[in-house]
């Protein structure tokens, strides 16, 4: 059945994705500068937003046919009572144990076979209802455990950018520090080079003076 295929590929997915969030995490425990670490997180976060475009998708076709099956069950419903108010429609749409005395009473009144194919078909459709609605339930809970993956795996990443851009400040902060200590020894040496030179012209003066 569709449903049950979909349930199906749906866990497999969220599966998958709890795979992946956790090869990026031990990845970025083992190796954190590793160069296939970034290529993950990318390939995750584009998976995982696609994916959830597909459930949001597969969920809103699913809630759409649930609300047309309804309304069809509803319509076949009123046909075994034309005198059933719109509250005793819902709550017999809501639960199949009065839907199954409804039929029974209209069975035992009039046992047509035209009647009991109404009922059968009724009640094959209540039990999709069931089945869509749990299927929903499913997929709805399927939609929030990927949104906190993604949004763990966002934190994590801007978590790793910030210590980056922190690291690189420092860096540049280092680099500049080495810029001005590298002027400064070089300027000292500039001086000491001409007072070298000075002490030396001293020297020569002197000696000149002696020797004269």
């Amino acid at each position: 059945m569709i449903i049950s295929s979909n349930r199906k590929l749906s866990n497999e997915v969220k599966q998958k994705m709890d795979n992946l969030s956790q090869d990026i995490n031990n990845t970025k425990k083992d190796n954190p500068n590793s160069n296939d670490l970034q290529i993950k997180e990318q390939l995750y976060k584009s998976i995982a937003f696609s994916v959830k475009q597909i459930l949001e998708e597969c969920q809103n076709s699913q809630l759409d046919y649930k609300n047309n099956l309804k309304s069809k069950t509803t319509r076949q419903t009123k046909y075994l009572d034309a005198n059933l108010t719109e509250q005793q429609l819902n709550d017999i749409c809501e639960d199949p144990e009065k839907v199954t005395q409804l039929f029974q009473q209209k069975l035992f009144n009039a046992p047509s076979i035209q009647l009991q194919n109404a009922v059968s078909d009724i009640q094959d459709k209540f039990k999709d209802i069931l089945k869509l609605e749990k299927s929903v339930q499913e997929l709805h809970q399927l939609l929030s455990d990927i949104a906190i993956l993604v949004h763990q795996q966002g934190e994590m990443i801007d978590d790793i950018e910030l210590n980056v851009n922190s690291t690189k400040k420092n860096v540049d902060k280092a680099n500049q520090h080495l810029k001005k200590a590298k002027e400064h020894h070089l300027s000292a040496k500039k001086k000491y080079c001409c007072l070298m030179i000075i002490g030396m012209v001293i020297i020569v003066i002197i000696l000149s003076t002696t020797l004269s």
